[in-house]
């Protein structure tokens, strides 16, 4: 499954994206661990089972720790979005993928 972002990904938005296979976000996404802001644990949607595993322990511990926002570069520094697009394109269809999409079977073969 492939998340495309194209705004705020936050709290429960995170959890989702965090669930599919890879990640594309737009020049405007935001990333947060939104609930830690009001006293509540990241785990949400089980950001704080996958977080780690996608951008490592470091990284995660601050996302989880103190709900800061993260735009789409910071995001793909930290290995937390695949690529960056611009706003318009940020559709798996026109993505900038070699052949216009992802492959979408083992084979490869659209």
């Amino acid at each position: 499954m492939i998340a495309a972002v194209n705004g705020a990904a936050a709290g429960g938005g995170l959890g989702l994206a965090l669930a599919a296979d890879m990640r594309l976000a737009s020049e405007e996404a935001r990333f947060n661990a939104a609930f830690v802001r009001i006293g509540l644990s990241a785990g949400d949607v089980g950001v704080s089972w996958s977080l780690p595993r996608v951008v490592g322990l470091g990284h995660a511990a601050e996302i989880m720790l103190t709900g800061d926002f993260l735009d789409a570069y910071e995001a793909e520094r930290i290995g937390l979005v695949n690529r960056v697009v611009r706003p318009r394109t940020c559709s798996t269809r026109r993505s900038g993928w070699p052949s216009g999409s992802p492959p979408t079977r083992p084979s490869g073969s659209p």
